[in-house]
């Protein structure tokens, strides 16, 4: 199983789930850089309950080379996810 995938260059969606065990979900950064800078993604409405997963979406120009792209999630207790599993 890889982790490497193969896109065009030009804009891409991308696009995830986020949840958090401690509290909704407030914010998802996007790293294209290898987690060097981080920007914020656009975070859909809660839906149902306020523990459930939150959809997110950014908008991304792909280049030629090998980019790592990385995403976190924060939530309303200040809780940041690491990129790195415990």
């Amino acid at each position: 199983m890889s982790r490497t995938r193969v896109v065009r260059p030009g804009p891409v969606l991308v696009e995830g789930r986020a949840w958090s065990g401690h509290a909704p979900v407030t914010r998802v950064e996007l790293s294209t850089d290898g987690a060097r800078t981080w920007r914020d993604a656009d975070l859909a409405p809660a839906q149902g309950h306020r523990w459930s997963w939150r959809r997110w979406q950014a908008n991304w120009h792909a280049t030629p080379g090998r980019p790592t792209l990385s995403a976190r999630a924060t939530d309303a207790g200040g809780h940041t996810q690491p990129l790195d599993a415990p």
